[in-house]
């Protein structure tokens, strides 16, 4: 570590008061999402995303699983078997 003799401790931002700023309770309330933005590293090539379900409703989620997920993932596994025979 290099000595420095200027140094007086970590500093610290100082804070200046928005004379303009008022809160917004509803800033990030949307009635609908047009975009899903995602970002992610694979190795592996060959993952497909879809179905994206942004809610706070639990059993609606599990239904809308059940009915699209549900479907296909018997399909799905079975080609996973094919492809590793």
């Amino acid at each position: 570590m290099i000595d420095n003799p200027d140094y007086k401790g970590i500093w610290i931002h100082p804070e200046v008061d928005n004379l303009e700023y008022s809160p917004d309770a509803n800033i990030y309330a949307y009635v609908n999402f047009a975009v899903l933005g995602l970002d992610l590293w694979k190795v592996k090539s060959g993952t497909i995303f879809d179905n994206f379900l942004i809610t706070n409703d639990e059993a609606y989620a599990q239904e809308f699983s059940n009915e699209t997920w549900g479907i296909t993932k018997a399909a799905e596994k079975m080609k996973d078997k094919q492809d590793k025979e």
